[in-house]
């Protein structure tokens, strides 16, 4: 089937405590057919994970702040089409639990 890794793979590493959590995803996918002949192929990839949670307790709420970047190796893959995927992204987080 064309587009379909043969192997793909995730391995995440979740390191966690009462104030903050940090969390590194490392996703492999194996070369996929651009075809159904199976003659042409994309190339097989890594992509690096890292985000960062941080939590402060008051009173009967918790707020979370956090700080994640997506393809951390700014690694260049093709996923579909031809079409290039975003390299490395940013992006932080705010988030309150009331109870």
């Amino acid at each position: 089937m064309p587009y379909t890794p043969r192997l793909k793979g995730v391995l995440a590493l979740h390191w966690m405590n009462t104030l903050f959590d940090i969390i590194l995803q490392n996703t492999y996918t194996d070369q996929r057919f651009l075809s159904s002949t199976n003659l042409d192929k994309l190339p097989p990839y890594l992509l690096t994970n890292i985000k960062w949670n941080y939590k402060v307790r008051a009173k009967k709420s918790q707020y979370n702040f956090g700080l994640g970047i997506d393809n951390l190796l700014d690694q260049n893959y093709q996923e579909i089409m031809g079409a290039f995927m975003p390299l490395r992204n940013y992006y932080i987080n705010f988030s309150v639990i009331v109870r």
